[in-house]
């Protein structure tokens, strides 16, 4: 069975905090234990089996925030909370620039896929790759994205 559940949870300063998710479990009762024993005394506020569809909206939904943020971090930096707000709300209501979001978002992945190809990846940092990713994502010619992955291909 899988359960949706929320929760206050109170921090060392006693302010209480609302958190939600999915979790498996025999029962509600295995639920509400594995609830207690990760973030210890919580008050429930809701415990309540839940369907594969909502299980899977609820990805759906997280997965379509990361590719937002995603897409905001490669494309505009670090942004304030206003500025990040604005643009979210502009991608849920200009739907060519969420469709250009998506778009990004799958080049990326493709981009990810073919510099594994070429690192060691056993020397090649997080770090590094990331700032390799970057550049072929922001690699103008055919000449300089060769070049970026001979450079990552050589570990520089």
């Amino acid at each position: 069975m899988y359960y949706f559940a929320k929760w206050n949870c109170r921090d060392q300063e006693g302010h209480s905090e609302p958190f939600e998710c999915v979790i498996k479990g025999e029962s509600k009762e295995v639920a509400i234990s594995e609830i207690k024993a990760e973030f210890g005394t919580v008050e429930i506020l809701e415990l309540r089996e839940i369907s594969v569809e909502e299980r899977i909206e609820r990805e759906e939904t997280e997965l379509l925030r990361d590719v937002k943020r995603e897409y905001l971090m490669r494309n505009y930096g670090d942004l304030s909370i206003r500025e990040y707000c604005a643009f979210e709300k502009r991608m849920q209501t200009d739907k060519e620039m969420y469709y250009d979001v998506l778009v990004e978002y799958g080049r990326v992945l493709r981009l990810k896929r073919r510099l594994l190809r070429y690192i060691d990846k056993k020397t090649m940092t997080l770090d590094r790759f990331d700032k390799a990713l970057a550049a072929l994502c922001n690699a103008k010619t055919e000449e300089e994205f060769n070049s970026i992955l001979e450079k990552a291909r050589k570990g520089d």
